[in-house]
Protein backbone atom coordinates (compact mmCIF):
# COMPACT_ATOMS: atom_id res chain seq x y z
CA UNK A 1 0.00 0.00 0.00
CA UNK A 2 2.07 2.84 -1.24
CA UNK A 3 -0.88 5.34 -0.78
CA UNK A 4 -0.58 5.42 2.89
CA UNK A 5 3.42 4.84 3.33
CA UNK A 6 3.76 7.93 5.42
CA UNK A 7 0.23 7.17 7.73
CA UNK A 8 0.88 5.90 10.63
CA UNK A 9 -1.96 6.73 12.97
CA UNK A 10 -5.07 3.92 12.91
CA UNK A 11 -8.76 3.76 15.10
CA UNK A 12 -9.89 1.16 17.01
CA UNK A 13 -12.34 -0.34 14.90
CA UNK A 14 -14.30 -2.44 17.08
CA UNK A 15 -14.12 0.24 19.55
CA UNK A 16 -15.32 3.38 17.74
CA UNK A 17 -18.00 1.03 16.40
CA UNK A 18 -19.05 0.34 19.82
CA UNK A 19 -18.96 2.98 21.16
CA UNK A 20 -21.13 4.65 18.65
CA UNK A 21 -23.57 1.98 18.79
CA UNK A 22 -23.29 2.46 22.53
CA UNK A 23 -23.90 6.66 22.27
CA UNK A 24 -26.57 7.26 19.25
CA UNK A 25 -27.93 3.51 18.49
CA UNK A 26 -26.76 2.93 15.29
CA UNK A 27 -24.11 3.65 12.88
CA UNK A 28 -26.70 5.00 10.86
CA UNK A 29 -28.00 7.15 13.50
CA UNK A 30 -24.57 8.28 14.11
CA UNK A 31 -24.45 9.25 10.33
CA UNK A 32 -27.52 11.09 9.77
CA UNK A 33 -27.09 13.01 12.53
CA UNK A 34 -23.58 14.31 11.50
CA UNK A 35 -24.92 14.38 7.66
CA UNK A 36 -21.80 12.07 6.53
CA UNK A 37 -22.16 8.71 4.44
CA UNK A 38 -21.95 5.22 5.98
CA UNK A 39 -18.97 4.86 3.67
CA UNK A 40 -17.56 8.03 5.07
CA UNK A 41 -17.74 6.81 8.33
CA UNK A 42 -16.34 3.62 7.38
CA UNK A 43 -13.49 5.21 5.29
CA UNK A 44 -12.36 7.59 8.72
CA UNK A 45 -12.47 4.47 10.94
CA UNK A 46 -10.64 2.17 8.95
CA UNK A 47 -7.99 4.19 6.79
CA UNK A 48 -4.92 5.09 8.85
CA UNK A 49 -4.50 9.11 8.65
CA UNK A 50 -1.32 11.26 9.05
CA UNK A 51 -1.69 12.74 12.96
CA UNK A 52 -4.31 12.82 15.50
CA UNK A 53 -5.36 16.17 14.48
CA UNK A 54 -6.85 15.78 11.78
CA UNK A 55 -10.32 17.07 11.81
CA UNK A 56 -12.43 13.98 11.59
CA UNK A 57 -10.39 12.75 13.98
CA UNK A 58 -11.13 15.24 16.72
CA UNK A 59 -14.83 15.76 15.60
CA UNK A 60 -15.32 11.66 16.00
CA UNK A 61 -13.99 11.26 19.58
CA UNK A 62 -15.40 14.67 21.07
CA UNK A 63 -18.88 13.35 19.57
CA UNK A 64 -18.27 10.00 21.32
CA UNK A 65 -17.17 11.75 24.32
CA UNK A 66 -13.67 9.83 24.35
CA UNK A 67 -10.01 11.54 24.57
CA UNK A 68 -9.05 10.67 21.19
CA UNK A 69 -6.12 8.37 23.12
CA UNK A 70 -8.22 5.95 23.96
CA UNK A 71 -9.83 4.87 20.15
CA UNK A 72 -6.09 4.70 18.83
CA UNK A 73 -4.83 1.02 18.68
Amino acid sequence: MNRFKRCNVKLDENKVIRLTCFHYGSVSAYCLREKISRARFYQIVTWPHLSENEESLQKLARNLKVNIKEILM
